[in-house]
């Protein structure tokens, strides 16, 4: 039932390792070993067109896990080291390291702040600085902590997510700070409790019904800002989108303290001037017995004999930064689209750490990305993978939405980025032709491989149907049924492999053909030419 292979350096001659293997195996039954008289070559990285990567060798001494709550004001994780047992107290005064700690960060309930996974910085240790008065090694397996003495405990102090990515970004010569639409994105994470949260706006018809209640801004030509109140929903209103959302899933529950908890709402009285008849909404803390219109500002008293004393005169009003118009500045698209990875392609925990809105500078390029992140997919069979570098644009509807200078934008980061994903998301679900044409463009040129093998630009599409998937992609594909399910029938179809993730959406949304019937029509025509 297990068979083991024994592999031999080529420079061993076959005759001298067909006799240690009969000397050291003879006695396991037969069939149970075979020889092997070469070593995989473990520096080709590509091992989707080079078969499945060699194992890692890894060795460890010890485990421990480590539960701790960080307080967000200082960030400092402080914990018992590892150390192996038969280690003296103190090495040679000119030893650096005499074994290593290797830290892995987890947020099971996906809801901190910190950055749980950093980008491997082995040739480059200067960024990030985690521990005090050192360098710190970034590995794929995670932290690595130099160690000299068995006594001393662990201290690390970890980095907010987006000073993380902007530190990084620094650290690459690019100059990134958050963007008011970034600020406001991040309040909204904060509101819900991350994207774990973010769930309740997983709905079309909802985003519709909070942007038609956000406020008004006009500028007139003169460059004056004109704002307008947010406009209120009737509690009846709310009952009956929750009711249409209840009827389509069971599980998780939704109800309007999902929404009044995370501060998206707040419930006020309607309350008519008995001046100019304008209605006026004012919520729990600011009625009072006498009154103050908002249009003719007259005072009048509080009408107590004149109200209805039901669901009609009760009205919702979006508050914070749920208020502000364009679905929230974009914020609705850019979470959901953060929800997608962080929750909706793996069924186990994924790690992740990114940055909403930022304002880059580098050299003549100035523009806007609507979030940076390093995500990780699960670990398959043995690969132990290295979290990928993701750039996103994010849209809410709209005819022609992703325009021309956002492909230039984001094909700019690509050349100083070769081999990053690239996210071209809307809460839409299809595209026009001039635009998928431009999208397209772009998704074929980073096809084409660069030096190492990898294709110089990975582009992922999301559209409605990801965002608003009541769980995972998978199970939304397959309930969509026609090509998307098609797809899902490979059971070796793994949608947490952004690579796979972005031949596949580029399949379903850009109508092109699949990587490998692409790259060999491309090896075709070069060798015909």
């Amino acid at each position: 039932m297990i068979h083991t292979t024994i592999e031999f350096a080529r420079s061993i001659s076959k005759d001298m390792a067909e006799q240690l293997a009969h000397d050291s195996l003879a006695e396991l039954p037969q069939g149970s070993w075979s020889l092997k008289f070469w070593y995989d070559p473990i520096w080709k990285s590509d091992w989707r067109t080079s078969g499945i990567q060699p194992r890692r060798a890894k060795l460890s001494a010890g485990t421990a896990n480590i539960d701790a709550t960080i307080v967000e004001s200082d960030n400092i994780l402080e914990f018992q080291a590892l150390a192996p047992e038969f280690a003296e107290e103190y090495g040679h005064w000119d030893n650096q390291a005499r074994w290593v700690n290797v830290l892995r960060l987890n947020d099971y309930g996906q809801r901190t702040h910190l950055a749980t996974t950093y980008l491997p910085n082995t040739k480059a240790p200067s960024f990030p600085r985690l521990l005090l008065g050192e360098q710190t090694i970034i590995s794929r397996e995670g932290i690595v902590l130099l160690r000299q003495n068995n006594r001393l405990r662990g201290i690390v102090t970890p980095l907010s997510q987006q000073d993380a990515i902007i530190g990084w970004l620094m650290s690459q010569g690019i100059s990134a700070k958050p963007s008011s639409a970034g600020r406001n994105a991040e309040q909204v994470l904060r509101a819900v409790g991350n994207t774990w949260g973010s769930w309740i706006f997983a709905d079309e018809s909802t985003v519709k019904l909070l942007e038609k209640m956000a406020k008004t801004i006009r500028q007139t030509h003169d460059g004056t800002l004109e704002e307008y109140p947010d406009r209120t929903a009737t509690v009846q209103e709310w009952k009956q989108l929750l009711h249409r959302r209840r009827q389509r899933q069971t599980l998780p529950k939704i109800s309007i303290e999902n929404f009044t908890a995370a501060n998206v709402l707040q419930i006020g009285l309607t309350v008519s001037c008995l001046h100019c008849a304008k209605e006026n909404w004012y919520s729990l803390t600011t009625l009072d017995y006498t009154l103050t219109c908002e249009r003719c500002l007259r005072e009048f008293r509080f009408p107590q004999g004149g109200l209805h004393y039901g669901e009609k005169d009760w009205r919702y009003r979006v508050v914070g930064p749920f208020s502000l118009p364009d679905y929230a500045l974009g914020a609705y698209a850019t979470v959901l689209t953060l929800r997608v990875f962080r929750e909706n392609l793996h069924s186990g925990n994924t790690l992740m750490t990114s940055s909403t809105v930022l304002d880059l500078k580098y050299q003549d390029l100035k523009c806007e990305i609507d979030f940076v992140a390093w995500y990780q997919e699960g670990e398959k069979f043995w690969i132990d993978p290295e979290p990928a570098l993701v750039f996103g644009e994010t849209k809410s509807f709209g005819e022609e939405i992703f325009h021309q200078r956002d492909v230039d934008r984001l094909k700019t980061l690509a050349e100083l980025f070769p081999g990053a994903f690239f996210v071209l998301s809307a809460m839409k679900k299809d595209f026009g032709e001039a635009e998928s044409a431009r999208m397209r463009a772009f998704a074929e040129w980073g096809r084409v491989r660069t030096k190492n093998g990898q294709p110089r630009a990975s582009v992922i599409i999301l559209t409605g149907n990801e965002l608003f998937a009541e769980h995972s992609i998978e199970t939304a594909w397959e309930k969509l049924g026609g090509r998307h399910a098609a797809l899902m029938k490979n059971s070796l179809v793994h949608l947490d492999d952004l690579w796979t993730l972005a031949a596949l959406t580029q399949q379903l949304y850009l109508d092109m053909p699949s990587y490998w019937n692409w790259l060999a029509k491309r090896h075709k025509h070069r060798h015909k030419r």
